[in-house]
Formats: structure tokens, C-alpha cells, sequence
């Protein structure tokens, strides 16, 4: 599993030799040198460093919201429960309500293209959930709102998985890329590795920002009770996880039979904070 290393300015990097050595010279490390060329070669990416002025100068577009007071395009959500809660559901039902521009939760949402990604859930499963919320809300899609891409067979890590999704999204605007669940593309990743999450995370935020979309998925608790944890605390593994998204929503079970609490840590621009209670099942 590749690492977190410290981003090195190009400048401040060793100098590559400039010739072979001769025969008195003291031979250099085929493997220095391999590893001295790419840390160079990333850190030639690395973007300049820019006067305070130039910067606030800059014209920087705002990207669009898409769930209202929730999350904006380029943005990235988990949604965390436990085991069984409900997690899928609430899904289909977000990417629904953004393909078709209704209400998720009682957010409105801005209309847009959405693609779902589910790594468990066999075909005929998906074909149902979708059916029964379209029907259950009386919502009706058109081609090209909702885009489902079955990988319930094939599994793969993150580093394979995201620059796929790239490619194959290069001539279609998204405003939404759901990841269902994200575990199935861990990997050799270790979910309590704040580096592994660290990387992760990082590739979801390219993948956000070179698509422009919104990047979604579900994650699950770590074990116990949760009701004393902040929202950020409940997703198991490293507090990365809960600490690097701009969204985080979670579901919990209420003491009530048949009842849970729905809580939203929104992102960061964004400036609100929903915590409410229900009846009845997360469907």
C-alpha cells in the first residue's frame, strides 16, 4: 500500500548526478537515483507558491449546491450507521432525489446527473430498491439522470477503481458519484491507518475536483454505543475518515422499536447543522 511522504519543493531537492561515474569514482545507488527521479517527477506537480494579492486577484468559481444547506458539488460526504441500518437505502434514495431534483430528507436539491456505484448489491436487488423508491415518492426518471455501474463481481482497490472511473466519465457532467460502500475498495488499505486514509481520501478529492461532482459513500460504525460520540467519531477506523470530508451524516438507531436519529455535520461552507428524529424504518 503506497504511503503519505512530505511534498518536497523541486528546489529544495538533492541534485540528480550529471554523468556516469568513471572508474575511480565511487559508484552511484541504481535505487537512490530511480527514487531521487520520481520524487522529483512529484514534486515537479506540486502547484507555486502565490502572493497573498495574486491569490484574492484570482477569479475562483463557487461550485454549484446540490443538497441545500448540505453539500455542494466538488464536496465530499460519508454517511455513516451501523450494520443493516439502512445505509443503501438512504442512498438510492439521495441519488434518486438528485436525478430527479427533489427533496433528500427534507433538503432541496439541485437537479443533476448521478452515478452510482454498487459494490454489494446484486442487479435484480438494485432494479427493486430503485423501483420502490421511484414508486413510494411517485418519482419518474428520464435516460441519462441516473447511471448505475454494477462492480458487485469485481472488486478492485481505490488506486485501480477511481482512475477507471475517470477515464470513463471524461465526456459526461455528473454532479453526484456515489460509492457503495466504500470498504469494497480498500484494498490492502487499513481503514485505522490515518496515512492509508489520508491517501484515500486524497484521490476522492482529485476525482472530485477533476469531475466537478459530488463524491458520496457509506462507511459504518466502529462497534459499541455511539450515542456519546460526536457524528466525526462514530465511523470506524482512523478519525481521518470523519475528519477530511465536508459532509458527514449519520444514522442511528433511537431507543424507540422502529425509530432512529438522523444527524448532519454539513460542510464547512455551508454554516448548518440538522439534527432530527423519526419513526419508522430508514426506507
Amino acid at each position: 500500500m503506497r504511503k503519505a511522504g512530505k511534498s518536497v519543493p523541486p528546489n529544495d531537492l538533492p541534485p540528480l548526478p550529471d554523468k556516469l561515474p568513471g572508474p575511480g569514482d565511487q559508484p552511484h545507488d541504481p535505487v537512490d537515483i530511480h527514487n531521487l527521479i520520481e520524487l522529483r517527477k512529484k514534486a515537479a506537480k506540486l502547484p507555486p507558491i502565490e502572493d497573498s494579492n495574486a491569490f484574492l486577484g484570482r477569479p475562483i468559481a463557487k461550485p454549484p449546491v446540490l443538497i441545500e444547506g448540505l453539500l455542494k458539488q466538488k464536496r465530499i460526504m460519508v454517511l455513516g450507521a451501523a450494520s443493516k441500518i439502512g445505509k443503501t437505502w438512504t442512498l438510492v434514495k439521495l441519488a434518486i432525489s438528485i436525478a430527479s431534483g427533489q427533496p433528500w430528507l427534507g433538503c432541496n436539491t439541485t437537479k443533476g446527473k448521478v452515478l452510482y456505484l454498487k459494490f454489494e448489491l446484486a442487479d435484480d436487488e438494485m432494479q427493486e430498491r430503485i423501483e420502490a423508491v421511484k414508486i413510494a415518492r411517485c418519482i419518474t426518471l428520464g435516460d441519462e439522470q441516473l447511471d448505475v455501474w454494477n462492480l458487485s463481481e469485481h472488486s478492485a482497490p481505490y488506486d485501480v477503481i477511481l482512475p477507471v472511473i475517470s477515464e470513463r466519465i471524461k465526456t459526461k457532467e455528473y454532479s453526484a458519484i456515489v460509492l457503495d460502500p466504500i470498504y469494497c475498495m480498500y484494498g490492502d488499505l487499513d481503514e485505522n491507518s490515518a496515512g492509508d486514509v489520508a491517501d484515500l481520501m486524497n484521490e476522492l478529492r482529485k476525482l472530485a475536483n477533476k469531475s466537478r461532482a459530488a463524491i458520496v459513500f457509506a462507511h459504518h460504525f466502529s462497534k459499541g454505543n455511539q450515542a456519546g460520540k460526536e457524528s466525526q467519531d462514530r465511523i470506524s477506523g482512523s478519525g481521518v475518515w470523519g475528519r477530511t470530508v465536508d459532509t458527514n451524516v449519520s444514522i442511528t438507531a433511537h431507543e424507540a422499536e422502529n425509530a432512529y436519529v438522523l444527524g448532519a455535520t454539513p460542510s464547512r461552507d455551508s454554516g448548518r447543522l440538522i439534527r432530527s428524529s423519526s419513526s419508522g424504518n430508514t426506507r
